[in-house]
């Protein structure tokens, strides 16, 4: 474990992955309660896969809630795409790994810090081979972003991005401790707290409240098995 927490305060975790698109979600996800987020990003990767054909057959009733939340225009001109995807405590990060393209191979695609990164997902059930995350940029804006990860490995990759954040998070919390009462402080108030902390004020909550692995960043992760909220 101390080799996997190593790797990830520093040069990061790296899987292979197929990139296939992304889409505008047009609101916060701070807005939007957690049931409503898992149905959007879950909407994303329908969307994004459909665009890009590769529903083959798959049946789809459309989340019209989730849908009026998104952009009418799904990009897909790198579908296909193997990339690197790298977790670390830093950021998602997202390099060309096309192996036959050697002079773009390591050219960085996509790269998103930790405090940008609202929401993360596995696809639903029908779409187990799919995970995506919702982060805004000021290129970009708000949007999701959609990967193939191949069977299997939804879950796994979502624990790492969950590790990330919460190693981030406990990272935070103790460089904003005071001092130790051999230290004497210049004055009777406390630290400043560290801005990073904003978005993680919300202590990690060790136990999984719901069945499906997601991601949400409101602050610390409280990881479920298919989804992740930051």
């Amino acid at each position: 474990m101390a080799g996997a927490d190593d790797q990830l305060s520093g040069s990061g975790v790296s899987y292979n992955f197929q990139y296939i698109g992304n889409i505008e979600v047009v609101t916060s996800m701070r807005s939007l309660d957690f049931d409503v987020r898992t149905n959007l990003t879950k909407e994303c990767i329908y969307q994004v896969c459909e665009r890009a054909k590769l529903l083959h057959g798959r049946k789809h009733a459309v989340d019209v809630r989730a849908a009026q939340l998104l952009g009418a225009n799904p990009r897909i001109q790198l579908v296909g795409l193997n990339v690197d995807f790298v977790i670390s405590t830093r950021a998602l990060t997202v390099a060309h790994a096309d192996r036959t393209q050697i002079e773009r191979c390591g050219t960085l695609l996509l790269m998103h810090p930790l405090p940008n990164v609202s929401f993360a997902s596995a696809g639903d059930a029908e779409m187990p081979d799919y995970v995506c995350y919702v982060a805004k940029d000021d290129n970009n804006g708000r949007r999701c972003y959609v990967y193939e990860c191949g069977k299997q490995m939804a879950a796994q990759v979502l624990k790492t991005v969950g590790d990330a954040f919460n190693m981030r998070h406990g990272s935070l919390v103790a460089s904003s401790q005071p001092p130790s009462a051999s230290v004497p402080l210049l004055s009777n108030h406390p630290p400043p707290r560290s801005p990073a902390l904003i978005n993680f004020e919300i202590p990690v909550d060790p136990t999984p409240t719901r069945p499906a692995p997601e991601y949400v960043n409101d602050s610390a992760i409280s990881a479920h098995h298919d989804t992740i909220s930051f």
